[in-house]
Parts: C-alpha cells; structure tokens; sequence
C-alpha cells in the first residue's frame, strides 16, 4: 500500500508522503478481533457470514454532471476467481437506464456495505487493516496529502475488496455513474499512485471489469512513482479532494478528485446485460499488482514507493442509487 509509512521510510528529508498523503483528516483504529474466512456476499447486498456488518448509509446528493473517462479495452466478466472474459460487443447507450426504476434525479450514496474480503491474520493490528474503513464515507485530504481513513488492500489475501449498497442498486444514467476514491496524492511534479482494477456484479457471483489498460513502454515495469496516463481505465491514480461535510459533490471530477466510471463503458455480453435488468448491487476493487496483465501474462508491475502496491481504499460512490424493494417470498 502506499503508506505514509512506506514513503516516509525512504524519503523522509524530502517530507514525502505515503501514497494516500500522509496528511490524514480522521481515522479510526483497526477494530478487527481476527482474520475470517472468505465471505460470500449475499444478493441484497448484506454482508457475507464473515464480513464485518455494514456501516452507516451515507447521505447527500451530487449535483456534478462530470463524464468518467471511456477506457480503451473490453473488460472481463469473471465468475469467483475465474478469468473467463464475455463477449465482446458494442456498448450500450449512454443514455440507458438500469432496473429496478431508477431515480428521476441523481441520488448519490456512497457503498455502505462490505460485503466481502479475506482479511490477513495481522489486519486487526495494521492501521488500515479494517474494513469499515472503506464504507463509512469519504474522508479525502487534498492533492498533497492522502486521507488516512481508508482499508489498504495489503491486508486482504487476494488484494481485492467487495463493497455493496445495503438494499439498493446503481443504475446507468447520465455521465459517470460510480466514483473510487483511494489516495493519490502529488509529490512536486509526480503522482504517487496504486492502481487498482474495478468491477461490478449484480449478484456477487459474476463480476464484469472496466475496460483497462496498462500502456507502459515496458509493460514488466512501474516507471518512477507512477505515470497515471499509462493506466488507463484503472482507479487510485488521482488525488481525493471530497469529504463527507464539506460540501462538495462527489461527482465533480475537480473538486471532488478520485476516478470516475461510466456504466455504459461495460462491454457487452451476458453478465453485462443481467447487470441491465438487475442494476448493479457489488462493486469489487482489486489492487493491480494482485491481476494477471493479459498483455504479459504476469502480474501488473508494482509502483515503486509503494510497498506492495496495493492501494488503500476511502470509498466508493454511486451516482443513481435505487432502493430496491425485497425479494418476494417464494410460492409454495
């Protein structure tokens, strides 16, 4: 993770600061007793038997109208740790809505739930190793200084990290529809980065990844302290501006910071089109350097700086979040 720590080690005399800037607004102790097995997130978007419950629901609306960046390659449907790819396909509209109805205006709503991670055995003793971190809202510190109030993928085993809307789903409107918040941050003409690949499900089983790619010249390498132009379509490469209370919108892209993404993005396919009819209720984050380059066939390079390069996680927000209503009961 890009740690203060990690930064700070080596560069010191210079001030640095850990990929998420070291200075931090509020944190709150690791509170994990012990490492769980893996959870299973569960349709409704309820934590998983081994999940931490979920945290508090965020509140506010958005009001930016900023478009999220269109990657360049097709994404992945992936069912559990699989790495099948759906076909390709045209993209859907900008402009299509997704079921259930989705809200007339925006409704932002930052993910609330973890619905499942496979925590380390030393997580709870790590300062970012709890997960409720990731889902008690945005507490971003500005270009120069990276919240501290984030889960940093380094303490889950697989480098990934699912989050959902307790009883909602996000739906496709206009302009970005989800926003990552990790903790990028400058460091003088440089951007200290942690990628990670993002993607989302409509029933935590079968996820479908934004189109990604790393274009290094040198696809086995991370140059300097990263070049976030050579990651396109991956999160964690841009600094966090929004906090909850500031009064900011979380989806205008310069004031608020962080990667935004446009459900229409999504290539087209089978998991894509129940993701149409069902909305999308799981958002899984993984740490890049965790992913297979299907361009080299190995891991994604670590950042330099960066400890393991696994980035550290605020929070994620959606744009037109619906509250959906519960399953109807089976007939007998």
């Amino acid at each position: 993770m890009k740690l203060v720590l990690a930064l700070a080690a080596g560069l010191t005399a210079c001030g640095a600061k850990h990929h998420q800037q070291q200075a931090a607004p509020q944190g709150k102790p690791g509170a994990r007793p012990d490492a769980p097995p893996a959870s299973t997130p569960t349709p409704d978007g309820t934590p998983g038997e081994a999940t931490p419950e979920g945290g508090a629901p965020g509140a506010g609306g958005n009001d930016g109208t900023a478009d999220g960046a269109a990657p360049p390659r097709s994404g992945q449907a992936t069912s559990g740790g699989g790495q099948a790819t759906s076909g390709g396909g045209e993209q859907p509209s900008p402009d299509s809505i997704l079921a259930p109805p989705c809200p007339a205006a925006e409704s932002a709503r930052y993910a609330e739930t973890v619905a499942s991670v496979q925590l380390k055995a030393a997580a709870a003793a790590a300062p970012t190793g709890d997960p409720q971190r990731a889902v008690d809202g945005v507490q971003g510190a500005g270009d120069d200084a990276g919240g501290t109030d984030v889960f940093s993928l380094d303490n889950a085993t697989d480098g990934a990290l699912t989050l959902a809307w307790k009883g909602a789903a996000l739906c496709d409107g206009p302009g970005a529809d989800l926003v990552v918040f990790e903790n990028a941050f400058r460091f003088g003409t440089k951007t200290f980065i942690e990628p990670l690949i993002v993607s989302v499900s409509a029933d935590g089983g079968e996820f479908v990844e934004f189109p990604h790619d790393y274009t290094a010249p040198d696809e086995a390498k991370a140059p300097g302290l990263g070049d976030p132009a050579a990651w396109r379509g991956f999160a964690g490469l841009t600094p966090v501006r929004y906090a909850e209370g500031a009064g900011k919108n979380a989806f205008d892209a310069d004031a608020a910071g962080g990667d935004a993404f446009d459900l229409a993005a999504l290539p087209d396919g089978p998991a894509t089109a129940k993701l149409r009819a069902q909305g999308v209720r799981f958002v899984r984050l993984t740490a890049a350097p965790a992913a297979v380059n299907p361009d080299t066939g190995v891991n994604y390079p670590q950042v330099p700086y960066a400890g393991r390069g696994f980035a550290d996680i605020d929070g994620v927000y959606g744009r037109y979040v619906a509250t959906t209503p519960p399953p109807a009961p089976e007939q007998p």
